[in-house]
């Protein structure tokens, strides 16, 4: 199941890439995506060594949440300053938190795994 959602997610964001080439609702950079996707490993990480650090089991659930707030609050925080407006960069920022929580996804299975083995 998790293979048919991370793929799911994955599709998503191609089909909004293409969006954003086809009809040019905000410029792209690889490394504006890079770094989100960077910001959620970063987030995935640190949820997983407070967890370790409390002494308590930490989920996938726990994870995406923490990401998802963290980067809703970065997305209210860039509304705030100016720096983007509703609804035309709606898309912009599915975009950015669907990378965040790909990139939690990918350090919690990886951990995970890791963990598996020993």
């Amino acid at each position: 199941m998790l293979f048919w959602f991370c793929g799911a997610l994955f599709v998503t964001f191609l089909a909004l890439q293409a969006a954003n080439f086809l009809y040019t609702y905000f410029p792209t950079y690889l490394l504006y995506s890079f770094v989100h996707f960077l910001g959620g490993t970063s987030v995935g990480f640190f949820s997983l060594w407070l967890g370790q650090l409390l002494g308590t089991r930490v989920t996938i659930l726990h994870c995406i949440c923490l990401v998802l707030l963290i980067g809703g609050a970065w997305e209210v925080w860039e509304f705030m300053l100016g720096l983007i407006s509703f609804p035309a960069d709606t898309i912009d920022s599915v975009s950015d938190l669907m990378l965040d929580a790909a990139g939690t996804l990918l350090v919690y299975y990886m951990v995970q795994s890791v963990y598996a083995r020993t």
